[in-house]
């Protein structure tokens, strides 16, 4: 059972009353104990706050720190802010500032992949059930070494590396951006590696000197988390693929794999429901059930209470005797002719064509066939588009292929959370 939060000073004063025996290592070289931290947190200023919240804007990573738990501990929310979104939403009036819930804790932003970001509230209890649900996963110790591999305004940043170091009060380092493999080299027990980064480790010309083995473990995730997986398994790691969203504090789901496993599948399983949670089916959609369910959501610009037990996706996916398995989102399915199908499908597909970096595949407007695919390919090498198309064709037939490729000279553009983006395409 979970101890009951109420409110942020609840919160902090259960994060600060847990055992604190290592240090916090900063990008800067420089570095300070978790004394220091709570110290510092007690003489800081705010940099910029109301009555119910104190938002955080700056990327250092202690200033963020100390400003986050700042605000917790004057019994505020922390409404984390990306750079690239303080000129629209800090420097005008915003309810989501002025208007958050007594027991909200935690204000941040969904990744805005198909269209604008939107504040996400996290209630106190539901932050507390999530930090404890990542320490149980990953089984974080007072010794552990967190590799802080992703930003810390990230919801996976903030629930799988940052609360988690806080909680238990172990040693987390913040790496370089992007990571290298010179820092994975070193003896961490614990990262996380999304895709589009481990994408860019396999394009290393180094990549051959990396050896993951003395991690506990790294966790990833996504729909397209196959290949990912697989080339961490190469390097020895023991992985744990999650699914969640933000709404939902990140870990609903997952799967460990050991070193040993050989992954045939496609795409990858994300195993069964995490701690306390429940993950079924519902009109083809995932819904989650469990502790860290939304008791409030930010819609028509104010906060409603949703009164609900579950949370439902836009994810489409199946449960298999494996545990769930991501189709795609409910937005992005194409209706080709007589068949139907996701974009995922095809982007799995061209990733495994040679020297592929990243691809973007969306449904077009077709006067006889209703829809075709249509990707956009971002590769090392350019090729002739008939040569994908026809690997495509011979993988997954001719009709979920895509009808045209488009070579981009440049990688595909990121939301404001580094995700790639899933809108602007036609």
């Amino acid at each position: 059972m979970y101890s009951k939060v109420s409110n942020p000073k609840e919160l902090f004063d259960l994060f600060l009353k847990s055992e604190k025996s290592g240090n916090i290592y900063l990008s800067t070289g420089s570095s300070l104990s978790y004394g220091e931290l709570f110290s510092r947190t007690k003489e800081t200023e705010n940099q910029m706050h109301t009555s119910k919240a104190e938002v955080v804007i700056n990327k250092q990573e202690d200033v963020l720190l100390i400003s986050l738990l700042r605000a917790w501990s004057l019994g505020r929310a922390a409404v984390l802010v990306p750079d690239s979104l303080k000129k629209e939403y800090i420097y005008t009036p915003n309810k989501f500032i002025t208007d958050v819930p007594e027991d909200v804790a935690l204000v941040i932003f969904s990744s805005g992949t198909t269209g604008k970001p939107k504040p996400i509230p996290i209630t106190a209890q539901a932050v507390f059930n999530a930090a404890n649900i990542s320490v149980e996963l990953q089984k974080i110790k007072h010794d552990s070494k967190i590799l802080a591999s992703i930003s810390s305004i990230h919801s996976g940043g903030i629930f799988l590396q940052l609360l988690p170091a806080i909680y238990v009060g172990c040693d987390i380092y913040f790496g370089s951006q992007p990571i290298s493999i010179y820092e994975l080299n070193k003896k961490y027990t614990h990262t996380v590696l999304v895709p589009p980064q481990v994408e860019r480790l396999r394009r290393s010309v180094d990549w051959s000197t990396l050896n993951l083995e003395h991690f506990d473990y790294i966790v990833t995730g996504s729909s397209n988390a196959t290949r990912a997986v697989k080339f961490l398994l190469d390097r020895k790691a023991r992985v744990i693929n999650i699914y969640g969203t933000s709404e939902t504090c990140t870990v609903n789901c997952y799967h460990i794999f050991s070193m040993d496993d050989k992954i045939e599948d496609s795409p990858v399983s994300c195993g069964f429901s995490s701690v306390d949670g429940k993950i079924y089916i519902e009109d083809k959609k995932v819904v989650i059930e469990g502790p860290t369910v939304p008791k409030y959501v930010w819609a028509e610009g104010k906060y409603k209470k949703t009164n609900e037990t579950k949370f439902v996706t836009s994810d489409i996916g199946e449960i298999t005797d494996k545990g769930l398995v991501l189709r795609g989102r409910i937005d992005g399915l194409i209706r080709c002719g007589a068949i139907s199908f996701f974009p995922e499908e095809v982007e799995r597909i061209i990733m495994e064509f040679p020297d592929v970096i990243e691809c973007k595949v969306v449904g077009v407007k077709h006067k006889i066939l209703g829809e075709v695919a249509v990707a956009w390919v971002y590769s090392a090498k350019k090729t002739k588009s008939a040569l994908l198309r026809s690997f495509c064709v011979n993988k997954i037939g001719r009709e979920r292929s895509p009808f045209k490729v488009h070579w981009l000279n440049e990688p595909i553009k990121k939301s404001a959370l580094e995700k790639m983006i899933r809108y602007g395409f036609s």
